[in-house]
Protein backbone atom coordinates (compact mmCIF):
# COMPACT_ATOMS: atom_id res chain seq x y z
CA UNK A 1 0.00 0.00 0.00
CA UNK A 2 1.42 3.56 -1.04
CA UNK A 3 2.00 5.84 1.87
CA UNK A 4 0.76 9.24 -0.01
CA UNK A 5 -0.67 12.46 0.69
CA UNK A 6 -2.49 13.55 -2.07
CA UNK A 7 -3.04 17.63 -2.76
CA UNK A 8 -5.35 19.43 -5.16
CA UNK A 9 -4.19 23.11 -5.81
CA UNK A 10 -5.10 25.85 -8.32
CA UNK A 11 -2.75 28.74 -8.70
CA UNK A 12 -4.80 31.65 -9.77
CA UNK A 13 -3.74 35.11 -11.46
CA UNK A 14 -5.84 38.23 -12.59
CA UNK A 15 -4.55 40.10 -15.47
CA UNK A 16 -4.97 42.87 -17.88
CA UNK A 17 -6.33 41.73 -20.91
CA UNK A 18 -3.88 42.30 -23.74
CA UNK A 19 -5.37 41.49 -27.18
CA UNK A 20 -9.07 42.11 -28.95
CA UNK A 21 -10.34 39.66 -31.05
CA UNK A 22 -12.86 40.89 -33.63
CA UNK A 23 -15.13 38.48 -35.06
CA UNK A 24 -17.40 38.90 -38.19
CA UNK A 25 -20.18 36.62 -38.73
CA UNK A 26 -21.42 37.58 -42.89
CA UNK A 27 -24.54 36.28 -43.43
CA UNK A 28 -26.52 36.01 -46.57
CA UNK A 29 -30.72 34.49 -46.92
CA UNK A 30 -32.38 33.94 -50.15
CA UNK A 31 -34.57 31.57 -52.25
CA UNK A 32 -31.43 29.60 -53.86
CA UNK A 33 -28.78 27.94 -52.16
CA UNK A 34 -26.21 29.63 -54.87
CA UNK A 35 -27.65 32.91 -54.43
CA UNK A 36 -27.39 32.56 -50.57
CA UNK A 37 -23.72 31.74 -50.69
CA UNK A 38 -23.07 34.33 -53.13
CA UNK A 39 -24.98 37.24 -50.32
CA UNK A 40 -22.68 35.70 -48.02
CA UNK A 41 -19.37 35.69 -49.99
CA UNK A 42 -20.11 38.99 -50.58
CA UNK A 43 -20.82 40.32 -47.49
CA UNK A 44 -17.43 38.51 -46.38
CA UNK A 45 -15.44 40.22 -48.74
CA UNK A 46 -16.76 43.35 -47.65
CA UNK A 47 -16.04 42.13 -44.31
CA UNK A 48 -12.23 41.21 -45.62
CA UNK A 49 -11.87 44.69 -46.44
CA UNK A 50 -12.43 46.35 -42.97
CA UNK A 51 -10.83 43.68 -40.86
CA UNK A 52 -7.67 44.29 -42.77
CA UNK A 53 -5.45 46.72 -41.18
CA UNK A 54 -2.17 45.49 -42.54
CA UNK A 55 0.43 42.95 -41.42
CA UNK A 56 -2.41 41.57 -39.69
CA UNK A 57 -3.43 37.91 -40.63
CA UNK A 58 -7.69 37.21 -41.12
CA UNK A 59 -8.70 34.00 -40.42
CA UNK A 60 -11.62 31.86 -40.65
CA UNK A 61 -13.74 28.78 -41.44
CA UNK A 62 -15.26 27.74 -44.32
CA UNK A 63 -19.22 28.42 -45.21
CA UNK A 64 -22.38 27.07 -43.41
CA UNK A 65 -25.59 27.16 -45.41
CA UNK A 66 -29.04 25.44 -44.17
CA UNK A 67 -32.74 25.28 -45.26
CA UNK A 68 -34.60 27.60 -44.02
CA UNK A 69 -38.37 26.46 -43.40
CA UNK A 70 -42.26 27.56 -43.72
CA UNK A 71 -43.81 24.93 -41.81
CA UNK A 72 -42.57 21.35 -43.66
CA UNK A 73 -41.60 23.00 -46.92
CA UNK A 74 -37.97 24.59 -47.54
CA UNK A 75 -38.61 28.37 -48.43
CA UNK A 76 -34.98 28.94 -48.92
CA UNK A 77 -31.41 28.83 -47.70
CA UNK A 78 -29.15 30.62 -45.25
CA UNK A 79 -25.37 30.88 -45.13
CA UNK A 80 -22.86 32.49 -43.29
CA UNK A 81 -19.43 32.77 -43.14
CA UNK A 82 -17.08 33.60 -39.68
CA UNK A 83 -13.96 35.63 -39.99
CA UNK A 84 -11.66 37.14 -37.26
CA UNK A 85 -8.61 39.17 -36.29
CA UNK A 86 -6.70 39.39 -32.89
CA UNK A 87 -5.32 42.75 -32.30
CA UNK A 88 -2.85 44.68 -29.66
CA UNK A 89 -5.26 46.23 -27.08
CA UNK A 90 -3.05 49.32 -27.44
CA UNK A 91 -3.27 51.69 -30.38
CA UNK A 92 -6.19 52.96 -32.99
CA UNK A 93 -6.39 49.54 -35.15
CA UNK A 94 -9.29 48.47 -33.07
CA UNK A 95 -11.02 51.59 -33.13
CA UNK A 96 -10.35 51.75 -36.85
CA UNK A 97 -11.57 48.82 -37.33
CA UNK A 98 -14.33 49.14 -35.44
CA UNK A 99 -15.77 52.21 -37.22
CA UNK A 100 -15.68 50.15 -40.40
CA UNK A 101 -17.35 47.29 -39.32
CA UNK A 102 -19.78 49.48 -38.46
CA UNK A 103 -20.57 50.33 -41.83
CA UNK A 104 -21.63 47.22 -42.92
CA UNK A 105 -24.81 44.58 -42.76
CA UNK A 106 -22.69 41.71 -40.69
CA UNK A 107 -23.02 40.70 -37.34
CA UNK A 108 -19.70 41.51 -35.71
CA UNK A 109 -18.21 41.03 -32.01
CA UNK A 110 -15.18 42.36 -29.78
CA UNK A 111 -13.47 40.28 -27.08
CA UNK A 112 -10.90 40.82 -24.60
CA UNK A 113 -8.35 38.67 -24.34
CA UNK A 114 -5.23 37.54 -22.74
CA UNK A 115 -1.21 36.50 -24.75
CA UNK A 116 1.00 35.69 -22.00
CA UNK A 117 3.65 33.69 -20.26
CA UNK A 118 2.14 32.92 -16.86
CA UNK A 119 1.65 28.84 -17.04
CA UNK A 120 5.32 28.01 -15.36
CA UNK A 121 4.68 30.97 -13.07
CA UNK A 122 1.23 29.53 -12.31
CA UNK A 123 2.47 25.84 -12.01
CA UNK A 124 5.03 26.48 -9.71
CA UNK A 125 2.61 28.33 -7.29
CA UNK A 126 0.29 25.37 -7.43
CA UNK A 127 2.62 22.87 -6.31
CA UNK A 128 4.54 25.28 -3.53
CA UNK A 129 0.73 25.39 -2.23
CA UNK A 130 0.38 21.77 -2.56
CA UNK A 131 3.31 21.03 0.04
CA UNK A 132 2.16 23.55 2.03
CA UNK A 133 -1.20 21.81 2.32
CA UNK A 134 0.48 18.52 2.44
CA UNK A 135 2.84 19.45 5.24
CA UNK A 136 -0.06 20.76 7.18
CA UNK A 137 -1.99 17.62 7.16
CA UNK A 138 1.02 15.31 8.03
CA UNK A 139 1.97 17.34 11.05
CA UNK A 140 -1.60 16.92 12.32
CA UNK A 141 -1.08 13.08 11.05
CA UNK A 142 2.01 13.04 13.46
CA UNK A 143 4.07 11.88 10.41
CA UNK A 144 6.87 13.12 8.02
CA UNK A 145 6.55 14.26 4.58
CA UNK A 146 8.93 13.08 1.98
CA UNK A 147 9.37 14.07 -2.00
CA UNK A 148 6.66 14.61 -4.49
CA UNK A 149 6.49 11.12 -5.75
CA UNK A 150 3.38 11.68 -8.42
CA UNK A 151 1.57 14.66 -10.48
CA UNK A 152 -1.18 15.01 -12.23
CA UNK A 153 -1.81 17.68 -14.77
CA UNK A 154 -4.25 18.35 -18.02
CA UNK A 155 -3.26 21.45 -20.00
CA UNK A 156 -6.46 22.88 -20.44
CA UNK A 157 -7.48 26.08 -18.27
CA UNK A 158 -6.80 29.06 -20.17
CA UNK A 159 -8.22 32.17 -19.95
CA UNK A 160 -11.54 32.89 -21.31
CA UNK A 161 -12.20 36.16 -23.72
CA UNK A 162 -14.25 38.79 -22.10
CA UNK A 163 -16.52 40.41 -24.17
CA UNK A 164 -16.40 44.14 -25.02
CA UNK A 165 -19.57 46.29 -23.84
CA UNK A 166 -20.17 49.01 -26.62
CA UNK A 167 -20.35 51.74 -24.70
CA UNK A 168 -17.52 53.09 -26.73
CA UNK A 169 -19.82 53.91 -29.25
CA UNK A 170 -21.34 56.48 -26.59
CA UNK A 171 -18.36 58.13 -26.59
CA UNK A 172 -17.19 56.37 -22.89
CA UNK A 173 -13.91 54.66 -22.83
CA UNK A 174 -14.12 50.70 -22.19
CA UNK A 175 -11.96 48.84 -19.73
CA UNK A 176 -12.34 45.31 -19.53
CA UNK A 177 -12.64 43.76 -16.42
CA UNK A 178 -9.87 41.68 -15.29
CA UNK A 179 -9.04 37.75 -16.84
CA UNK A 180 -8.41 35.37 -14.58
CA UNK A 181 -6.09 32.87 -15.43
CA UNK A 182 -5.62 29.38 -13.46
CA UNK A 183 -3.94 26.36 -13.52
CA UNK A 184 -4.24 23.33 -11.67
CA UNK A 185 -2.16 20.33 -10.04
CA UNK A 186 -2.63 16.97 -8.37
CA UNK A 187 0.29 16.26 -6.39
CA UNK A 188 1.10 13.26 -4.45
CA UNK A 189 3.49 13.27 -2.02
CA UNK A 190 5.63 10.78 0.20
CA UNK A 191 4.82 9.71 3.82
CA UNK A 192 8.28 8.69 5.47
Amino acid sequence: MEKIITVTKTATKQVEPNKVRITVTARGEAGSYAQAVKIANEKCDKAKTALYTGGVNIRGGGITVGAVYDGAKVKGYRASRTLWIVLPREGEAVNKTTDELGKLDSDWRVSFEYAGNDKAELLAEAVKAAREDAEVIASAAGVKLGALVKTEYADGEHASPVMFKAARFGGDDVSPELITLSQTVVCGFEIE
